[in-house]
């Protein structure tokens, strides 16, 4: 070190130690500054020059020009108080624009007045307020909304995604923490618990805007880490579900609307079949019952005539008399006859009315509103009712059979919907055998077989048919909305996309598997406990 300040700063070592560049300079006798006396390392690696140069130079040469205007203000106070923090900007050899923070000390060494600077580079931390604020806008220009807070749950930032969601800008937040925004009270402390395991968390909520609104969303938190990994604060990614809530209503009062179309298509399709289902057995239990009419009016003549035999013993009759009599009113009735076939036509009748009595119950069974919405349900009486009601559509073509499982469990379900499905599935077979049949593919009755099995935490239903099976052309779309390949009338090629959609909300699946010419079966799963929406 060279200068009066030589005696002063012996330490050299410590002086280019320092990790920012520092500049020693003289004050001019108009207390401008003057010819730097002094610097270090850093200042001469970072500026560009030498040691020797800078000596040569004042600070006015490394200064950028439209900030030099600064300057008398800054002396006014580095005078005034002896010290002085500024911002500055100052030029590299290479002419690089270096931003920097000084912080300037007036100091005396052997009665000399000089000006002793450390400038702080402020490229690395412009470029990261740069980014940041880049950063930033991206974040604000995103739809989701953002908040992070400390793991109490005081707010630490909010994008402009959220504030429109929340109405709420950071000021307005509650300063204790923002847990009462959900309306879930433990949410947060869930969420915080969560974290603190070591894993994010994920789900829909409803938040609490500042006017008081309640909001569905769909939420992602995960943890803010700092440069040691440990777990600082949380981020909050929330998604506004109003409007797919909204979208979701209307679909499914669209979908219910289909559904009620469907069924009253259903009705009428099975009506006639299920009037010639029940006529049948009303007609034999009418005839009987006119017939039972005749032969009691023909037992009451005859006991009438024993009554009047009765009457004439007591007056004297001869047995002879008496049993002629009584073998005549007999056979007047005939009697053999009527002890024939009394029985079976009481039989019949009693055969007749139950049969209309499982057919009303399983129309009862097959209609059961969807009001009382997701109930435990009997799949296996499902089954068999909606067999039932079918019948007409299946029984000249092709017998049916069924593998019910007689442990299967209830499953939670709205029991109409499902029933829903399965006359859409049976129905399908059956037109699938008929066409197996009309083309000479199958000979004979076809066969249909129900087959219901528990599957872990599922149920599963398969409905089997040997029709024609499905051409794997348009297997891929059988279950899209109004695509049939049935003749105009047959059907509206809703059945199938309506069933999709039931097996769906209810958390299940429905699957196909087909070859053309041999038949086809179809799976439907279900959720035991249930599930979807």
């Amino acid at each position: 070190m060279t200068g009066p300040a030589n005696s002063k700063l012996p330490w050299r070592f410590l002086f280019d130690s320092i990790n920012d560049a520092i500049f020693l300079h003289s004050l001019t006798p108009e207390g401008l500054p003057g010819l730097f006396q002094e610097v270090n390392e850093v200042a001469c690696r970072r500026w560009g020059y030498t040691r020797e140069e800078l000596l040569r130079m004042t600070p006015a040469e490394i200064e950028v020009p439209d900030k030099k205007q600064e300057l008398p203000a800054i002396l006014r106070r580095l005078e005034k108080d002896g010290q002085v923090v500024y911002e500055m900007v100052h030029r590299a050899r290479d002419g690089r624009r270096i931003p920097v923070e000084i912080s300037a000390h007036r100091v005396e060494v052997e009665g000399q007045p000089l000006v002793l600077s450390i400038a702080r580079d402020l490229t690395e931390r412009r470029r990261s307020e740069m980014e940041l604020r880049r950063i930033q806008a991206a974040i604000d220009d995103v739809s989701e909304a953002i908040l992070m807070t400390d793991l109490k749950g005081r707010p630490l930032y909010l994008n402009l995604a959220f504030a429109s969601l929340s109405g709420h800008i950071r000021e307005t937040l509650p300063p204790t923490g923002v847990a009462p925004l959900f309306v879930d009270p433990t949410l947060f402390k869930t969420i915080v618990d969560r974290i603190c395991e070591g894993f994010p968390w994920h789900g829909e909520s409803e938040l609490r805007t500042l006017s008081g609104e309640v909001r569905p969303v769909q939420m992602g938190v995960t943890a803010i880490e700092d440069d040691r990994l440990r777990r600082v604060g949380l981020s909050f990614v929330l998604r506004d579900l109003t409007e797919r809530r909204r979208i979701e209503r209307e679909r499914e009062a669209l979908q219910a609307q289909l559904l009620q179309a469907q069924k009253m298509e259903s009705i009428g399709r099975l009506s006639a079949g299920v009037a010639h289902e029940i006529n049948s057995p009303i007609q034999y239990v009418g005839d009987n019952t006119r017939f039972l009419k005749d032969a009691f009016a023909d037992l009451m003549g005859m006991l009438k005539t024993l009554e009047a035999v009765s009457e004439q013993v007591e007056k004297g009759l001869t047995a002879a008399d008496c049993t002629a009599a009584v073998k005549k009113a007999i056979a007047d009735c005939d009697w053999y006859y009527l002890s024939r076939e009394i029985p079976k036509a009481i039989e019949q009748s009693l055969e007749g009315i139950q049969r209309v009595s499982q057919i009303v119950l399983a129309m009862k069974e097959f209609s059961h509103p969807d009001s009382v919405g997701r109930v435990p349900s009997d799949l296996n009486r499902g089954v068999e009712s909606t067999i039932a009601v079918a019948r007409n559509e299946w029984r000249y073509v092709a017998e049916v059979e069924t593998d019910l499982d007689a442990h299967l469990p209830l499953v939670t379900c709205a029991p109409g919907e499902i029933n829903q499905v399965l006359l859409n599935l049976i129905v399908n077979a059956a037109h699938a055998v008929a066409l197996a049949r009309e083309s000479g593919q199958l000979v004979g009755k076809g066969r249909i077989r129900v087959i219901t099995r528990r599957m872990n935490d599922e149920v599963e239903i398969q409905v089997i048919d040997n029709g024609t099976g499905i051409s794997e052309a348009i297997r891929s779309r059988i279950f899209e909305p109004f695509f049939t390949t049935k003749k105009t009338g047959q059907g509206t090629g809703q059945g199938l996309a309506l069933s999709y959609n039931i097996v769906k909300k209810h958390g299940g699946s429905l699957t196909v598997e087909s070859r053309e010419g041999e038949g086809t079966t179809f799976f439907v799963r279900l959720p035991l406990q249930g599930g979807g929406v």
